[in-house]
């Protein structure tokens, strides 16, 4: 670890400037100019002293909230406050807006009448441009400091490179704990909660160095309060400070708030105060956190619509499905209101489903006049469901569900591949006892007499296949559509299809890969077999026509790398919203090795790869110069 850098209180009063002096009861491992907090005029500093946590401002900002914070801490006065990251919107490369954005948050600090320390998050660094503001803003990602013998870690878990927390940082985390052993209490502060992710990188290193002291983390970045009792210590995730939230309050640790921190000499007294009342410091609890993360899961109502026509619907069948992922009994009561031309059998439900169970509710629809599937009549559940407890507040959330009375349309194709070499085997999905799957290749739509999809097709030229799913009753879905075309051995590039869910680039090279094929574009959406939690290897060969440097520009959703020769030209790792990074690279004519991972967490599967060079102006990589 570097020196460590005492501060006095001649410290200067402007946050901008650097502070040579030195401050009695503070110290910290920063030597830069620039420091990544406010400044050091301590507003008192007793034995047992106070100071304040402000949570995230991002992923969805509203206006005002954090500004509102701020003001209310000048109120409180602590001796300082912390913050746990995600101050900017982010998720660019474009300098000006960085520099704006940063504005506004130094102008909504600038009020703040004690110390403010930073802490990044994934907003406000997640590529080199953002990596590089931040630097120059403030120094360090990472740093840590000693204030009335109580140590504090503020730790960057954004990911350098793709590696979330490095060696490098833990090895100095390592010997400012080693330095300060006799700390009477040590905080821990990062923005990713990372002991409840499947790969806690370095920081499964730095838990280790914590054991036998008294300590306690703090995170943010879910936008949901939990507290949870781990490894003898307190562990917190917080809500936030005008991040975006459903704001569905305490039981859903969604709240606007910030932490007053009292240090006695027993540790740390926490409490929340939320911008209009105080909550205790275990606000929200796993149990909370769990209980309605399954109720949530129980209001999606996913349902299945199968139709006596798919033109125009006389009869239809409404299959709800109720789901109870909690420990206790789900009671859900709910209402059907409809158009008058529609008789709905039954109209209304009172059920309570078992714990960690599901039960699928069968509605019949009977329309007085055929109603055509292009016009829908619908359908609109009226519910309220929730859990009953006898020592504690009922848990009861009330919505409504639309359901189009048209067949629905089904995932009945397994195998999504819109390309193949010489063949490809196609699959059936697995359906229910009461159903079977008809298939077509000649273009016309499934009749009940069409050929029984139970079993592999194998495809050798260019075919359309629709399916549709018939029950014994009479009623079908919608039809299924994929479309195979063959293309010569070695067009394109090979792809590996993997499943799992990441935060950055897992190793595939462990993993075994769910589906393999090839691919003549990059559209990842088109190969994609579920929705969000999935990654591709692409590799194949690229013909540089003319000797040169060439730009390569590579936008994702979420993460993305590029190699050529082995050797990663562009880092696009990361779980992140649409981002475009761009590297130059010279490249002699001829063929090169050329590998692109990729992976998707929610949202849009994006992965684009844009390139120009020697008399080539920019557009998406030409297809003819891929091969495998």
């Amino acid at each position: 670890m570097a020196a460590v850098l005492v501060l006095s209180a001649a410290a200067a009063q402007e946050p901008s400037n650097p502070e040579p002096a030195a401050r009695a009861g503070f110290s910290s491992d920063v030597t830069t100019d620039v420091r990544p907090w406010t400044h050091l005029n301590f507003f008192n500093d007793p034995v047992n002293f106070q100071f304040a946590i402000i949570s995230d401002n991002s992923g969805g900002t509203r206006p005002g909230v954090f500004a509102d914070g701020i003001r209310k801490l000048n109120l409180l006065m602590p001796e300082f406050v912390m913050s746990v990251g995600d101050f900017i919107p982010g998720n660019t490369t474009d300098r000006a807006v960085l520099a704006r954005d940063w504005a506004d948050i130094d102008r909504q600090i600038a009020p703040l009448k004690v110390p403010f320390f930073f802490v990044p998050g994934n907003h406000d660094i997640n590529n080199d441009v953002m990596r590089d503001v931040w630097k120059k803003r403030f120094g360090v990602p990472f740093y840590s400091f000693v204030y009335r013998n109580v140590l504090f870690l503020a730790l960057d878990s954004t990911g350098e490179k793709g590696r979330i927390i490095p060696d490098h940082q833990v090895e100095s985390m390592r010997r400012a704990l080693q330095e300060h052993a006799d700390a009477r209490w040590t905080f821990v502060f990062l923005h990713h909660p990372l002991w409840l992710y499947e790969d806690p990188a370095g920081f499964a290193k730095i838990e280790p160095l914590l054991e036998g002291r008294p300590h306690t983390v703090i995170a943010g970045h879910t936008h949901q309060y939990l507290y949870e009792h781990r490894n003898g210590s307190d562990y917190y995730i917080l809500g936030t400070t005008g991040g975006g939230s459903a704001l569905r309050g305490r039981r859903f640790g969604e709240f606007d708030h910030v932490t007053w921190v009292t240090m006695t000499d027993d540790g740390p007294v926490i409490a929340n105060l939320m911008l209009s009342g105080i909550l205790p410091h275990d606000a929200t609890t796993r149990a909370d956190y769990e209980l309605t993360s399954a109720l949530l899961s129980a209001t999606q109502l996913p349902f299945s619509v199968l139709t006596d026509s798919d033109q125009s619907v006389r009869r239809a069948s409404v299959d709800l499905i109720l789901r109870n992922p909690s420990a206790h009994p789900l009671h859900v009561t709910a209402a059907f209101r409809h158009e008058h031309a529609l008789r709905v059998t039954p109209s209304a439900l009172d059920e309570i489903i078992a714990p960690r169970s599901e039960q699928t509710v069968r509605v019949t629809v009977t329309a007085d006049t055929p109603i055509p599937t292009e016009a829908p009549a619908l359908l609109e559940l009226g519910w309220n469901m929730g859990y009953r407890f006898e020592d504690e507040e009922d848990l009861f959330l009330t919505g409504t569900r639309a359901i189009p009375v048209r067949p629905q349309q089904e995932a009945l194709i397994a195998t999504v591949c819109p390309e193949f070499v010489e063949q490809v085997q196609v699959h059936p999905v697995p359906v229910d006892a009461e159903s079977v799957l008809r298939y077509t290749t000649d273009g016309t739509t499934p009749q009940r007499n069409s050929p029984i999809f139970d079993t592999p097709i194998m495809v050798r030229q260019a075919t359309t296949l629709k399916v549709r799913r018939f029950r014994r009753d009479g009623v079908a879905s919608a039809t299924a559509v994929q479309t195979y075309r063959p293309v010569p051995r070695g067009t394109g590039l090979k792809y590996r299809y993997y499943e799992g869910a990441w935060t950055k680039m897992p190793d595939f090279e462990r993993m075994t890969p769910k589906f393999e094929s090839v691919m003549s574009d990059l559209n990842v959406e088109s190969r994609q077999l579920r929705p969000d939690d999935w990654g591709m290897v692409l590799t194949g060969k690229m013909r540089i026509p003319k000797t040169g440097r060439y730009t390569f520009y590579l936008n994702s959703d979420d993460g993305s790398l590029l190699f050529i020769d082995g050797r990663l030209i562009i880092d696009n790792d990361g779980d992140h919203s649409e981002l475009e990074l761009s590297e130059s690279v010279a490249l002699t004519a001829g063929v090169h090795d050329l590998k692109l991972e990729y992976f998707d967490s929610l949202g849009e599967a994006i992965l684009e790869l844009d390139v120009e060079g020697p008399g080539l102006s920019r557009q998406p990589l030409p297809f003819d110069w891929i091969s495998h």
